[in-house]
């Protein structure tokens, strides 16, 4: 009898064992389902904005430099005549 209860013993704990083992692979597999992950993509699209006054005050300057550089040669050209 003792044998016999010896051998139950053992099996009791080797079941005991797949039972925490089945148990534990069946817990990670149903909390592993309930994982989910979402991802969303927007395209939307970007602002650039571009200072454009930098590039029109560089033409502005460039214009009225000539137009002031004409403006001294008639002016000089006035004194001129005036001296005369």
């Amino acid at each position: 009898m003792n044998t016999l209860y010896c051998i139950q013993e053992k099996l009791h704990r080797a079941l005991g064992l797949w039972i925490v083992l089945g148990g534990g692979i069946i817990l990670s597999g149903l909390s592993l389902g309930c994982v989910s992950v979402k991802t969303e993509h927007r395209v939307e699209p970007i602002q650039i904005t571009m200072d454009v006054n930098v590039r029109l005050e560089r033409e502005l300057e460039k214009s009225f430099a000539e137009l002031d550089a004409l403006s001294r040669e008639i002016a000089a050209d006035h004194i001129e005549e005036g001296a005369e």
